[in-house]
């Protein structure tokens, strides 16, 4: 009789000491497949023990699971720099860092899990994350026109700024996109978000000019620097350029001559800009995107802007979208969703929320700890 394979179990702890006795709490809930209660016991582990490798390592896997990549990030290199790990850890990170599509650093761990001797049995999942890994990084060469190999180094940089810049390390991002636009000069994409950077550390004027020189001088029609210009511009109620930049940014748009990974900064500065008519068309193309290929907040501003055109049907299919993905503004999505729902079963005006007429798009604390950086 063949044996049912048993699930691979959280191994069970001591409870010599008050860190012993969470980790082994929060491991019961693992083997339960309740990542979620967790995840709440280890978020009350006394920061004391917020350096203790173990803690950050069951920590960040916790995270991975339940969709927090940055964090579960951030923890899982943590353990890997401060204790002898085995070679799983390699292959954990490369994970992480895949479901980010940040490649280069995905083709590394992967590398550095396949030197080693153990656990030869998922050698070829891992041959196979590290050719899709290769072959993102070929792609992305091939359309900027550069050498695969110093493409390879410039997103090494490029990809650690992107991390610091989720958690408001900005002096830390700064330094990173320097670099990888000393390695690859011609590329937007680390300039812009050195733009970001430099924004959320307080020189306005010279992020805007950052963004204004890749405009003029690398790509007119660059998507992610046109949204950063309006959004740098409404921070300082400059309205004339952020007008101007809405402009070129809606032509684009109406031309559909962007990107689908240019969606969340491009509704982002729409949203600044309460371009209903132009959100509302994004929104109706983006009904067909799969919840995945957008962020939480991109969701629900489209969400909005259905529900701002009193369409019930979209706004809770895109806000449907919102909650699954989660994001900042989830008070704001149960909210709206309850409305449209209601909406759905009465014959009323959809109004926003409490006594407004519509639902808002952009909270002003995005102005401040908001970034949308470009991958």
């Amino acid at each position: 009789m063949k044996r049912k394979k048993r699930k691979p179990k959280w191994s069970s702890r001591s409870s010599r000491s008050p860190l012993d006795r969470q980790l082994s709490k929060a491991e019961t809930y693992l083997n339960q497949e309740q990542p979620g209660l967790a995840l709440e016991v280890l978020e009350r582990v006394p920061a004391r023990y917020h350096r203790d490798a173990e803690f950050r390592y069951l920590r960040g896997m916790v995270r991975m699971i339940v969709g927090e990549f940055h964090s579960a990030i951030d923890d899982l290199e943590y353990a890997l720099k401060n204790e002898q790990a085995g070679s799983s850890r390699f292959l954990q990170l490369a994970m992480a860092y895949m479901l980010l599509s940040w490649p280069r650093h995905a083709w590394y761990y992967c590398e550095r899990f396949l030197q080693q001797p153990e656990q030869r049995d998922i050698i070829e999942p891992a041959r196979a994350m590290m050719a899709d890994a290769k072959s993102m990084v070929a792609a992305e060469a091939e359309t900027l026109g550069v050498p695969l190999d110093r493409l390879a180094k410039a997103l090494f940089p490029h990809e650690r700024a992107q991390l610091h810049l989720a958690f408001g390390r900005t002096t830390d991002a700064r330094r990173e996109c320097s670099q990888a636009i000393r390695l690859l000069p011609n590329w937007p994409a680390p300039r812009n978000n050195k733009a970001l950077a430099i924004y959320f550390i307080g020189d306005v004027q010279q992020a805007i000019q950052l963004e204004e020189d890749v405009l003029q001088t690398l790509d007119s029609d660059n998507l992610p620097a046109l949204g950063n210009l309006i959004q740098f511009h409404f921070a300082i109620l400059d309205d004339e350029p952020a007008k101007m930049y809405g402009n070129r940014l809606r032509a684009l748009m109406l031309s559909d001559a962007y990107s689908p990974s240019d969606l969340n900064k491009a509704v982002e500065a729409l949203g600044f800009l309460e371009d209903d008519e132009t959100l509302l068309r994004v929104a109706r193309t983006a009904s067909d995107f799969d919840a995945s290929e957008l962020d939480g907040e991109t969701w629900y501003i489209l969400g909005a802007a259905a529900a701002n055109a009193s369409n019930a049907k979209l706004a809770k299919h895109l806000l449907e979208n919102a909650q699954a993905m989660g994001s900042s503004v989830d008070h704001w999505v149960d909210m709206a969703l309850g409305i449209v729902e209601d909406r759905r079963s009465h014959p009323y005006a959809l109004k926003g929320f409490s006594l407004q007429e519509r639902f808002p798009y952009i909270h002003y604390t995005r102005l401040l700890t908001r970034t949308i950086v470009e991958d």
